[in-house]
């Protein structure tokens, strides 16, 4: 009965500290509730070893257009500007398939929920800094946050937690769910879930992973902090990209590749 006990206290402590959040203000606490999830410390499995990776907030979605505009009519009248302009161009293609998209995927309230794209690594890096010094100027003095791109690590870990051998972040092999339902959006060759949409989907579409975290894989191929390497795989991969393991590497704004920063706290 003792050891029995003990085992449960035991098991109950591994289960709070894997589950314990910092410490943070009322002020951070609202920013971060409803819009981030938090990834406690813990290894991720990179090219078959492990890394440490320290605890971080992660944005639930991938950005999405509406967050994308907000960003740049805060700095309309800045240099960055029009560094951070999508390139409406990545819709182009020889046989003009999807190019009523140019004109149409950033600005159309329809599309406002879709991911951004066609935006370069630089200029997500300037979102990332714009994003921090904004959350950082509404904080007590004594706190600071930084935000930026995940590492690959820092993606896996956020991808599937503890679950090393997970080939997806809803932790199943299998790319439907028993009754048939797609877990991603991808190059399939057939309409998913009844939609016959060709491209990206909403950024809360389909199934959050543990972490609360939607479409790690699949929508669209997630920037990373090297530069050009993404994760995850898109609306235009095959089933393989989707692969938690997988890395692909695309060198120019692509109508396939978004992001999704990452918060950290910084010790004061």
């Amino acid at each position: 009965m003792k050891k029995l006990l003990f085992t449960s206290i035991f098991v109950a402590f591994i289960f709070i500290s894997w589950t314990s959040k910092p410490t943070i203000s009322k002020k951070l606490d609202k920013i971060i509730k409803g819009n981030w999830a938090y990834i406690p410390a813990g290894k991720a499995k990179v090219d078959d070893k492990f890394q440490e990776v320290k605890e971080f907030y992660i944005l639930k979605s991938e950005v999405s257009n509406l967050d994308y505009q907000e960003f740049l009519k805060a700095i309309k009248n800045t240099p960055d500007y029009q560094k951070a302009l999508p390139d409406p161009e990545v819709w182009s293609s020889p046989n003009g398939k999807n190019e009523d998209f140019k004109n149409q995927y950033f600005t159309y309230p329809g599309f406002k929920n879709y991911p951004v794209v066609g935006v370069s690594y630089n200029a997500a890096k300037i979102y990332c800094r714009w994003l921090e010094k904004t959350i950082n100027a509404e904080l007590e003095s004594k706190e600071k946050i930084e935000i930026k791109l995940p590492s690959e690590a820092e993606w896996v870990r956020a991808a599937r937690g503890d679950k090393h051998t997970s080939m997806f972040p809803w932790g199943s092999p299998y790319l439907k769910t028993g009754k048939g339902k797609y877990l991603a959006n991808y190059k399939t060759g057939e309409p998913i879930n009844g939609n016959i949409s060709v491209i990206t989907s909403d950024v809360y579409s389909f199934y959050k992973n543990a972490f609360g975290v939607y479409q790690m894989s699949g929508n669209v191929s997630e920037m990373t902090d090297e530069p050009k390497a993404v994760k995850g795989g898109s609306w235009n991969s095959e089933a393989k990209a989707l692969e938690i393991n997988n890395k692909q590497f695309i060198e120019v704004p692509s109508k396939e590749v978004g992001f999704r920063p990452i918060l950290k706290l910084l010790v004061q």
